[in-house]
């Protein structure tokens, strides 16, 4: 197996940092880290901002329906308010 080193230029507390969060994650090092997370990248099984952008569309029917809820609730229309928790129970099991 041939291997590599690869080099990061990091600030010193910050190196400390990630050596404690490593070991509260469980790793035994910030290099184990490294390793598992291209690992990941490399199956694409890794979470990046890039893929939590995604554009949500909602449908017609859906953009009139939540128009509807919001209408509602300025209104109050078929809104319950709970003064205590039993009031709330109360509420929940009527």
């Amino acid at each position: 197996m041939c291997s590599s080193t690869i080099r990061l230029q990091l600030e010193e507390k910050e190196l400390i940092k990630a050596h404690k969060l490593a070991e509260e994650w469980g790793f035994s090092s910030v290099e184990e880290v490294l390793k598992e997370f291209i690992k990941r990248f490399l199956n694409k099984n890794v979470v990046t901002s890039s893929n939590l952008t995604q554009k949500i569309t909602l449908t017609k029917k859906a953009k009139t329906r939540y128009k509807q809820m919001n209408e509602d609730f300025k209104i109050e229309k078929d809104i319950s308010i709970a003064k205590s928790v039993d009031d709330f129970l109360a509420q929940l099991n009527a």
